[in-house]
């Protein structure tokens, strides 16, 4: 237990979010295997 610190390159991030490998439900379909998703989601307002 106790703190932890880092330093984030947010840029690095962002540039695995919009152009790494797998994309989540992007790309979800490329993975082998892959069912495709059921449609489209629902976006539900918790306010």
């Amino acid at each position: 237990p106790g703190w932890v610190s880092a330093e984030i390159d947010f840029v690095a991030i962002e540039s695995v979010r919009t152009g790494g490998e797998m994309r989540n439900a992007a790309d979800w379909s490329l993975q082998p295997g892959a069912r495709p998703l059921a449609g489209e989601v629902e976006v539900v307002s918790l306010v």
